[in-house]
């Protein structure tokens, strides 16, 4: 399962983005350039692992994660400010599916190895390197 398409917009210090991954990519910028963001969207539409207090873009009412898989799902989550509730939805080859959250968690699977590269982004240097050892 691979990620054909994303969409973003008004979410943390994105106004609009979209992008359509090829078999390879690089993610790369200057400090405070968005990597990080572009990884906490991709999270935060397949798990809805909420790491901050606040997601949609100051001066903006709502944000909205759209993420296309190879496997024909789109989950297309809204997230509100303070003033709304968030939403999200799945679709499989343009049909509704039921119970989005649950569905994605089975889809997506929650158990066995998997390498969350914001949670490693977060780690100190020396930490980074042992987790890389330790994988060679």
């Amino acid at each position: 399962m691979k990620i054909s398409k994303l969409q973003v917009k008004n979410f943390l210090g994105i106004k609009e983005f979209k992008f359509e991954p090829k078999q390879i990519n690089l993610i790369r910028g200057a400090n405070e350039a968005g990597k990080t963001t572009l990884l906490e969207t991709i999270e935060k539409a397949l798990y809805n692992k909420g790491r901050r207090v606040k997601y949609v873009k100051t001066g903006e009412e709502e944000a909205n994660l759209l993420v296309e898989l190879d496997n024909g799902f789109v989950v297309n989550r809204t997230l509100r400010d303070e003033s709304g509730k968030d939403k999200v939805s799945l679709t499989k080859d343009g049909y509704t599916v039921p119970r989005p959250e649950g569905t994605l968690k089975s889809l997506i699977g929650t158990e066995g190895f998997q390498f969350n590269p914001v949670d490693f982004l977060m780690k100190k240097d020396a930490e980074q390197v042992e987790i890389l050892l330790s994988l060679i």
